[in-house]
């Protein structure tokens, strides 16, 4: 082999693992947490191709000059895009740059000695550039046609439907590039329709009722009315405070989720269970407590913490029946939790029955168990690809994973969080008290945005604030935090926390309810109805989303390749006892 053939061979190694980089560094640049490390991955690969064209080309002035155009043009259109132009922009340059490594390898080709290593190079580069000059072009044109689609037929249709005009109101070009990136990531427009509809139908309505005039609809408009990209995590919601853990359960209908909570209080050694549970799970409290009083020097409490400290544990959903040893690992961690005051990653669910020893014995259900941690959590759409591949369809029930591949029914937090405060200021509240779920919840953020947004223009209004983290403690204690404020009503962002403010309100008060304090919950779980609570809720549609669900499931089975729909419902204000 001669020295040309052997740098013409370097040369193209190098370019071919530039154009791996390069690949790589943009796949990264789709997902926010790995951006920055897909963009550092692009420059460095780019870097080494420029690098290895100076050192190998026979006149390095040119491709100097070259540079500096592409930079002076590339800056100059960086500097005057709009923000939500940034994804076409990329797309295009993309395809640029799949274009340059074409042509390049495209001449080695014509080139190259009669080398098979060679050609094998130089074949897989143009192979590599090809590919990427023309999928960025399409990605640029499905872009940027939605657009027009939506200009064209979407925007008008709906108009015409939800008794609008142009003169009413002009969803700008920034709202419907939010709708298509942010909403609905699809190949098709029709769950970009069904958000187009909703943008408009809340318009209306706040024409009849609030009397607006036009209204431009940009990306922080599109925000306002439809909330943040939508996902639920019944996990993410719960597990954020000390002592909560998520275990895994077997039952007769499968596996489900077990949230397992404890808390530490003044006492002296005692430990109180509660949540209907039975001899074998009191068994297992028992004996994860034992553990923890014997292993305190691994632990790091002090040896007599127990004499100082009451511990309740206590497992949600009170009215069920629960039993069965495989909590015990929960048990134990989650009375350590308690007492460090070290939350649990949410992302960890256990199970297991756990010996005196620290023994975690084997687990039995384990199929049903990991079915039902999966049906709890957010899955990555690379799991979500294989189950299509499988032919095995998703479906999120009452929450939104914005996987572009997944339908969803999913009911409106934001616009029952609104119901609740239109219903106080028709009642002429003036001192309002607001007790929300824990930080990053979705469904507290989506239910207290859209309340608070409904009173931020009545000055007349004052509202107080505190966090209950969704349980019945964080309720009682966040009432007694708010109580001397002369509150003359109270929004809690669940209904647990609404059980533990009016227990408070009535032991520790001579207020009445609803005479002198009128209190609102969310969800309308059974509890709600009770004689003892007769608590006025926002009831989510349940019977409706179930319904849409299995048209869902009959849509798949007709048609495996139908294209995702994502449903959201509104839910309704339930009178009872605790308002007027």
């Amino acid at each position: 082999m001669s020295i040309f053939e052997d740098i013409t061979a370097i040369q193209n190694i190098i370019y071919i693992v530039a154009s791996i980089l390069f690949i790589s560094g943009i796949k990264m640049l789709g997902k926010e947490d790995t951006a920055v490390k897909g963009n550092f991955l692009s420059a460095f690969a780019m870097f080494i191709a420029v690098l290895a064209t100076i050192i190998f080309i026979v006149d390095p002035v040119i491709l100097l000059g070259g540079i500096l155009l592409g930079a002076i043009i590339g800056s100059t259109i960086a500097l005057k895009v709009k923000m939500t132009s940034i994804p076409e922009m990329v797309a295009l340059f993309n395809g640029f740059g799949g274009l340059a490594t074409f042509l390049i390898a495209w001449s080695e080709f014509n080139s190259t000695p009669d080398n098979l290593f060679q050609h094998i190079l130089v074949m897989t580069t143009l192979y590599i550039g090809g590919v990427t000059f023309t999928g960025s072009l399409i990605a640029y044109g499905k872009l940027a046609e939605k657009i027009k689609i939506a200009k064209r037929h979407l925007i008008p249709k709906q108009l015409k439907e939800n008794g609008l005009t142009s003169k009413d109101v002009t969803l700008e070009e920034t709202g419907v590039k939010e709708l298509i990136s942010s909403y609905t990531r699809e190949a098709g427009v029709r769950n970009l329709e069904r958000e187009v509809a909703n943008v408009f139908r809340k318009i209306a309505r706040d024409k009849i009722e609030k009397k607006t005039r036009k209204v431009k609809v940009n990306k922080k408009k599109v925000n306002d009315y439809l909330g943040a990209p939508r996902f639920y995590s019944d996990i993410a919601e719960r597990t954020t405070k000390p002592g909560v853990v998520t275990g895994l359960a077997w039952t007769a209908a499968g596996g489900d989720i077990l949230f397992i909570e404890a808390s530490k209080m003044k006492g002296k050694g005692n430990l109180t269970l509660t949540g209907q549970l039975g001899d074998v799970m009191k068994e297992s409290a028992t004996a994860a407590m034992t553990y923890v009083r014997s292993h305190t020097d691994i632990l790091g409490f002090q040896d007599d913490f127990n004499e100082k400290t009451d511990i309740h544990v206590h497992v949600p959903a009170g009215a069920i029946p629960k039993d069965g040893p495989s909590a015990g690992i929960g048990m134990v961690t989650s009375i350590v939790s308690s007492i460090t005051n070290i939350p649990v990653k949410k992302d960890v669910a256990m199970t297991g029955e756990v010996t005196l020893t620290g023994q975690v014995l084997p687990i039995g259900g384990l199929k049903e168990k990991l079915i039902a941690i999966i049906s709890a959590t957010k899955p990555t759409e690379k799991f979500v690809e294989d189950c299509n591949q499988k032919r095995i369809q998703f479906i999120a029930y009452n929450r939104s994973w914005n996987i572009p591949t997944i339908s969803s029914v999913a009911c409106d937090h934001r616009n029952g969080g609104e119901l609740v405060a239109e219903y106080f200021t028709k009642k002429n509240h003036k001192n309002i008290g607001l007790i929300e779920g824990p930080k990053g919840s979705f469904v507290s953020d989506e239910r207290c945005k859209g309340f608070k947004n409904y009173l931020k223009n009545n000055k007349k209004i004052k509202l107080n604030i505190e966090k209950g983290f969704f349980t019945y403690e964080g309720g009682y204690q966040a009432t007694e935090k708010i109580f001397n404020k002369n509150i003359s009503a109270i929004f809690c962002a669940d209904d647990t926390m609404a059980f533990g403010c009016l227990d408070y309100i009535k032991k520790n008060t001579s207020l009445k309810t609803p005479s002198q304090l009128e209190i609102i919950g969310y969800d309308d779980i059974s509890m709600s109805a009770w004689e003892s609570y007769n608590l006025t809720t926002v009831r989510q549609p349940i019977r409706q989303m179930s319904k849409l669900a299995t048209q869902l499931i009959n849509e798949f089975i007709k048609d495996p390749d139908f294209e995702p729909i994502n449903h959201i419902v509104q839910g309704r204000l339930i009178k009872r006892k605790t308002t007027k």
